[in-house]
């Protein structure tokens, strides 16, 4: 039997109305990662630490709920979410396992001018129940881990494999390696792949100082408009960067794209 999963994704974006409690702690808009700098002060994006999975709550299974739930909130200068709404409805349970989740979620706070601020956030998550043809994202593949490059004395462009260590706020602030961590993952379209197609898609790529993707290239092909379609979607992925001494990192992987029968899309390294 297929089991319903949860996959999530991070949307950052300034928020205006936040009421009472977003007064109190007068949240940031976000820089924008790209185009004119902002002409208002704006603070750094939060990278999440630590993640709680949602339940698929029975009563969602029964009913075959899937679909995109929206919760805005505000990250703290502690890391901490806030003032957590839904503004957009599942129902079915969905809704309180949602909160109670996020309630649970840890970041590195954003910052403005060198100090930690309190920032307006907004987080989507896609439920998704395993009953039909799909693809799933996996990063990095089953067989893959992530590694960056370093130089040693007597020898240069050495590998190191990199470790998760998101759970663990010690671990990051001590001068080790980490491993990139994926916060927004755009699904593979629907519309672009015909249902027979089964197969995989393996795809090699960079995850650059600002957590985006760059360096994009298919390492074992399907179809070459599949292949195309791998390539755009892997370049909307976003990751809290490598970190190796203490300082952002790039770093290298490899993902896969599964296409076929009760293949939703799932990213396993998504929730440590």
């Amino acid at each position: 039997m297929c089991s319903a999963r949860v996959w999530l994704l991070i949307l950052f974006a300034g928020w205006s109305s936040l009421g009472t409690a977003a007064a109190e702690t007068k949240p940031f808009p976000l820089c924008p990662r790209s185009g004119p700098a902002s002409s208002v002060p704006c603070a750094t994006t939060p990278f999440p630490k630590t993640f709680i999975n949602c339940k698929y709550t029975e009563q969602a299974r029964q009913a075959r709920v899937e679909g995109n739930l929206i919760l805005t909130l505000i990250i703290t200068a502690k890391g901490k979410p806030e003032n957590i709404r839904v503004i957009k409805s599942l129902g079915n349970g969905l809704d309180e396992e949602a909160v109670i989740a996020a309630q649970q979620w840890r970041f590195t706070p954003g910052t403005y001018g060198g100090r930690p601020v309190a920032v307006a956030a907004r987080m989507s998550i896609w439920f998704t129940n395993c009953n039909a043809y799909g693809v799933s994202a996996i990063v990095p593949a089953p067989d893959a881990s992530y590694s960056i490059s370093e130089t040693v004395k007597g020898a240069s462009h050495i590998t190191r494999e990199l470790r998760a260590c998101g759970l663990d706020p010690k671990q990051m602030m001590r001068k080790e390696a980490c491993a990139p961590m994926p916060v927004h993952l755009p699904r593979f379209p629907d519309s672009s792949h015909p249902m027979e197609v089964e197969g995989k898609i393996r795809l090699s790529l960079q995850i650059l100082l600002d957590g985006t993707t760059g360096d994009i290239r298919v390492v074992n092909s399907l179809d070459k408009i599949l292949d195309e379609e791998a390539v755009i979607t892997a370049a909307q992925w976003r990751f809290r960067p490598a970190l190796y001494k203490g300082q952002p990192a790039p770093a290298r992987t490899t993902a896969e794209f599964r296409f076929g029968i009760c293949a939703d899309p799932k990213v396993s390294s998504l929730v440590e």
